[in-house]
């Protein structure tokens, strides 16, 4: 059964998108099959660091997600989308998805899924929907790239994720957003919850940071990563990873890799009463007032 893993930043600017494609290029070297969804259908640009010019298409997705699979019995004969589009890296495979998947059908983006909610929307059919598709594409692993901002459906891919590593930068003001995001996952019952501290500054000691997030978040850190100026020399053009393999960065990327490789994880999809009380506790979005 494949693995999905969200990625979330309480900010722009900490690495997030640079930070799933990499470990994607990891885990692939390993050998694995991974898919990569590009969750900020806002801007979305994953696909550049593979150095491809846009994602694959949305629709198709989207189709595939709501067309429940599982009870089509001509399902079978249906050609596997994408399959012609995988990118090799080592000795295993990338596979990009859409830029802008439609979380409730039909045709709705995140800003609807607050309504939706209201309404009784049920995550479970886009976890049993991205699961499926995931196995037709033969993926082991499905990494998801989301974005900053804590609405509805920053909590639909918590809900819907086997494991969520929240990518934090040493800002103050992360840390208390990173607290309610962490009660927001353990409410949700996600099964694994990672925190990464990524592009710490030179001016700090690694071990330093290590040893103040740990007190803190004990297992939960899995990983502080330094910025580099190569990586800033990269400018989001590729992928750090292959360039630079032996790398101090690149090898603390495969052991962050390895990790979520073993973690076991038992996944349930979160019911959609915990999934609206969580909701009540958050703050109205002004862009969804008329």
């Amino acid at each position: 059964m494949p693995t999905l893993i969200s990625l979330q930043s309480c900010r722009h600017g900490v690495g997030r998108t640079n930070l799933t494609a990499n470990l994607a290029a990891c885990m692939a070297t390993q050998g694995y099959r991974v898919g990569v969804l590009d969750a900020d259908g806002a801007a979305p640009g994953i696909h550049a660091l593979f150095g491809r010019t846009a994602a694959l298409d949305d629709m198709a997705i989207n189709q595939d997600v709501w067309s429940n699979w599982a009870s089509d019995a001509a399902s079978g004969d249906r050609p596997l989308p994408f399959s012609s589009t995988a990118i090799p890296i080592g000795q295993g495979t990338v596979l990009l998805l859409g830029g802008d998947l439609c979380l409730v059908p039909p045709d709705l983006r995140v800003r609807d899924v607050q309504r939706c909610l209201q309404q009784g929307y049920d995550p479970d059919p886009l976890g049993q929907g991205l699961r499926t598709v995931a196995e037709r594409l033969g993926l082991e692993f499905l990494l998801i790239d989301t974005y900053p901002e804590l609405d509805e459906g920053t909590m639909l891919w918590m809900a819907v994720s086997d494991a969520v590593v929240l990518v934090l930068g040493l800002d103050a003001t992360e840390f208390q957003s990173l607290a309610v995001r962490m009660d927001i996952a353990r409410t949700l019952e996600v099964p694994q919850v990672w925190l990464l501290a990524n592009q710490v500054p030179p001016a700090y000691r690694l071990g330093e940071v290590w040893r103040k997030l740990e007190r803190s978040y004990g297992k939960a850190l899995i990983g502080v990563l330094p910025m580099v100026d190569e990586m800033l020399a990269l400018g989001s053009s590729g992928l750090f990873y292959p360039t630079y393999p032996d790398h101090p960065l690149s090898l603390a990327l495969e052991a962050i890799a390895h990790q979520l490789i073993k973690a076991p994880v038992i996944k349930t999809i979160a019911p959609i009463s915990q999934l609206q009380s969580v909701s009540a506790d958050l703050p109205p979005d002004p862009k969804s007032v008329d």
